[in-house]
């Protein structure tokens, strides 16, 4: 039998059910990608992933862009938090490879990073997720958390008092809201700690 499982999936299907079905086929490693909010696009496009990144799993990317709108093939460089992706090619599926295990195993793995996810991350609120990377050598949610900022807010944005490196949307937050309280974060990490935050997320537009 082959010792890998390959899958195929859409850039827009929601990444948390992926990693479902993924579990389901014994596709090992899936159990890194549990958890992220958002689509199997944009996972790829941050290359997201805990102890594994999503870049390591992927056999070949098919993106459109505006001078070719038909699907093709792209090689794409990973990095932490970031890949080669042109800003203008819009990822239209993924292929991907896993190594084979037991899906019980592989199931079992995942409900228990869901558990602590659920545990230490504030996802039964709508986020983006992790907003700043970890600089060299520390975590950002530490500190943003010694800078004094969990439970800042703007409008019905919030910093999670459960994790500080997730703004949360407690209802009816703007972008605006968000990119303010982005930007008061990084500078009070700033000025107690000398450290330059970089945004994990990006940013699409103007807020006002």
């Amino acid at each position: 039998a082959d010792s890998f499982v390959r899958a195929e999936v859409g850039a827009s299907a929601p990444l948390p059910a992926f990693c479902g079905q993924a579990a389901r086929r014994g596709c090992m490693g899936i159990a890194s990608l549990a958890g992220i909010p958002g689509s199997v696009g944009g996972t790829l496009r941050m290359n997201g992933g805990t102890d594994r990144e999503f870049g390591e799993f992927v056999e070949e990317v098919l993106v459109q862009t505006p001078q070719r709108p038909e699907p093709h093939a792209v090689s794409v460089q990973y990095y932490y938090r970031h890949t080669t992706l042109a800003r203008d090619a819009v990822v239209a599926k993924v292929r991907l490879r896993f190594e084979r295990g037991d899906p019980e195993v592989v199931r079992s793995e995942l409900k228990a990073r869901l558990q602590r996810r659920n545990a230490t991350q504030p996802i039964q609120l709508p986020s983006a997720g992790s907003v700043f990377r970890n600089p060299p050598g520390d975590k950002a949610g530490r500190l943003i958390q010694e800078a004094g900022c969990k439970g800042w807010r703007c409008g019905g944005a919030e910093v999670s008092p459960l994790h500080a490196n997730f703004i949360v949307n407690l209802g009816g937050a703007r972008a605006a809201d968000i990119a303010t309280l982005m930007a008061r974060v990084r500078r009070r990490v700033h000025e107690q700690f000398g450290v330059d935050l970089m945004l994990e997320q990006h940013i699409v537009g103007v807020f006002d």
